[in-house]
């Protein structure tokens, strides 16, 4: 065990029982989030057990002490809980209620979310002194989580898993997006779709980042960041270029000269990141081995969305000219009605966010889901500026452009299990945003201090008392 390792196991130690609670529930979720669907038909995952018996449990906390409600959670919850009345009026009046405890869960999985990730908050700002290591930590615990997704995809291309990964694709373990993705070369994992990979993956390099705002910078980031990158290529799916996209759109526009010094790689950097980049290859050429036929079948696909380059970009699900998969469905909730829309489970599947709001509610569905996004993106960006730290305000607006424009090709906010992990790094980049900045990577300190003996000084670690 490292020198950093027992500080950071020493301080976990030291956080009580509150801290551990805090540290303890998300992570169950995240664990939960990589289970399998129940046995029998069901249709229960094992991260619906966990987030709502967590849920429960803060219900339960919140009713023996007072508790506060942030402005962020009040306005987004209003929009969200208006969103959902709408969605059941709209269901009741089409008189089909099969769909309605999948279409329930997309609304209850975010505010469940929001509610174990309430008692986080509540900690943080009622112990500042360990709230770093705190968030910090989970925010390590959501990049670890995904990374292990890749071992499984990897699992897939070169032992032969995916017989033993139905019971995550499906409660009936029949067919699934996933099954049917891979004779083109894609390999989900414990996910069931591409897509579901790129918004996991996407959000945990945000925290990656965020990480190491917090904590510093350790050499073996690079093996998490090379199984994210390398797990992303291997489903093939372009969320994971929309995530590096959003990260690299706003670390331009929040860039400033001389902001950050080029310092040259130590040798353990170097070692971990030539490391990293040897065994990505290795595991690239093998899933090229085996694929290649399937892979050139995926990208010959595209061949039939030649001269419309809105098609091409989407996968045929938005085009020009008012063509193109979305514009079906909503064509078709439109004649149940354009008002308030056709409620939950109307189409078979749901490929845009948008879309998905228009299904649940129609055109008021549409703005009461553009008011939750505002509520969501406005309430962050503000506390991430107020908190003067750039790589805050960097994964701030890179969430929001995420969602923004992930939205469009798939629903992020609902989709199964990444829909989660894009909710708790939400959480997780507002919680950063209200720590106190002593206790952070970039925090200012004496020349030749580090981190570590900062955070002490500072009383991080539980050893000065805090004034009133």
């Amino acid at each position: 065990m490292t020198e950093e390792s027992k500080h950071d196991s020493r301080r976990t130690k030291h956080l009580g029982v509150e801290g551990r609670i805090a540290i303890a529930l998300p992570i169950l979720v995240l664990i939960g989030v990589m289970g399998p669907y129940l046995p029998g038909h069901s249709g229960l995952r094992t991260e619906q057990i966990v987030l709502y018996a967590g849920a429960f449990f803060i219900i339960v906390l919140s009713l023996l002490k007072r508790t506060y409600l942030l402005m962020v959670q009040i306005l987004w919850g209003i929009a969200w809980l208006l969103l959902l009345s709408v969605s059941l009026y709209a269901t009741v009046m089409r008189g089909d209620m099969s769909a309605a405890r999948a279409g329930l869960d997309d609304f209850v999985v975010p505010l469940a979310v929001a509610v174990v990730m309430s008692y986080v908050l509540s900690y943080c700002r009622a112990n500042p002194q360990s709230s770093t290591h705190v968030v910090a930590f989970l925010c390590d615990a959501v990049v670890v989580t995904i990374s292990l997704n890749t071992f499984f995809q990897v699992g897939q291309v070169a032992f032969g898993w995916s017989k033993y990964l139905g019971a995550f694709w499906s409660s009936s373990q029949g067919w699934s997006v996933a099954a049917s993705a891979m004779p083109q070369g894609r390999y989900t994992g414990v996910f069931n779709e591409p897509i579901e990979v790129g918004v996991a993956m996407s959000a945990a390099l945000l925290m990656l980042l965020l990480a190491r705002e917090l904590r510093g910078h350790r050499s073996r980031d690079a093996y998490p960041l090379a199984l994210l990158v390398l797990g992303g290529m291997l489903a093939m799916t372009k969320m994971v270029l929309v995530g590096v996209a959003s990260i690299a759109v706003v670390s331009i526009t929040h860039w400033r000269p001389g902001f950050r010094k080029w310092q040259l790689l130590s040798w353990p950097r170097m070692a971990a990141l030539l490391g990293a980049v040897s065994l990505s290859m290795i595991a690239l050429i093998t899933w090229w081995h085996h694929n290649s036929a399937g892979l050139k079948g995926y990208l010959a696909s595209y061949s039939i969305f030649q001269g419309n380059w809105l098609l091409s970009l989407t996968a045929g699900r938005i085009g020009l000219g008012a063509i193109g998969g979305s514009f079906g469905g909503v064509k078709m909730v439109s004649a149940i009605s354009s008002t308030y829309g056709a409620g939950f489970g109307f189409l078979d599947a749901v490929d845009s966010s948008y879309v998905w709001a228009y299904m649940v509610g129609g055109l008021i569905g549409l703005v009461l889901y553009a008011l939750a996004w505002l509520a969501l993106v406005i309430c962050l960006n503000r506390a991430a500026r107020r908190s003067g730290r750039v790589i805050v305000m960097r994964m701030a607006s890179a969430w929001s452009l995420l969602v923004l424009i992930g939205g469009i090709g798939a629903p992020v906010l609902t989709i199964n299990r990444a829909s989660t992990v894009l909710w708790i790094a939400y959480w997780l980049i507002y919680a950063s945003a209200r720590l106190d900045k002593s206790g952070c990577a970039d925090a200012p300190r004496p020349h030749g201090v580090s981190v570590e003996q900062a955070s002490m000084a500072n009383g991080l670690t539980g050893t000065r008392s805090r004034l009133a």
